[in-house]
């Protein structure tokens, strides 16, 4: 797979197949109650992941909404400065498609339990979203 990508010119379209396709194994799928915990720096394949868990139906979210889309977002990031504003972002470069057609969708991925995180709780260490799973962990049936 590297040696594919290594020689593309930034205008290529690569197509690099798995050797070993992945097939889930549902004996070592955990059913109990489970919470996944987010932010605002959520980024990549972390997202791609989130996004599976909750249209998987496997828990709730906490936290603040994510940087990437529930689509994920992709990589070889190019930095580009705004011309209005003069705003700095990055801007993937890179899409991936697998085997399978898969829907790409630009809405933002927002958690079920939105939590804030305040300049005071992090100084002191303090972690509102984890205590915030915790006690809907504790709640639920």
């Amino acid at each position: 797979m590297n040696n594919a990508l290594r020689g593309a010119t930034s205008d290529t379209l690569l197509f690099v197949p798995f050797d070993i396709p992945i097939k889930p194994h549902r004996k070592f799928v955990y059913d109990g109650k489970m919470a996944l915990l987010f932010d605002g720096l959520s980024a990549s394949a972390s997202v791609s992941i989130a996004s599976w868990f909750i249209r998987s139906g496997r828990g709730a979210t906490f936290g603040e909404p994510t940087m990437g889309s529930v689509s994920g977002t992709f990589g070889n990031p190019v930095r580009y400065t705004l011309p209005e504003s003069g705003l700095v972002v990055n801007i993937a470069s890179a899409r991936y498609f697998t085997q399978n057609p898969v829907r790409w969708e630009a809405s933002p991925l927002l958690p079920d339990f939105p939590v804030n995180l305040t300049l005071s709780q992090f100084q002191f260490n303090h972690d509102p979203v984890m205590e915030e799973a915790i006690d809907w962990l504790q709640t639920q049936p």
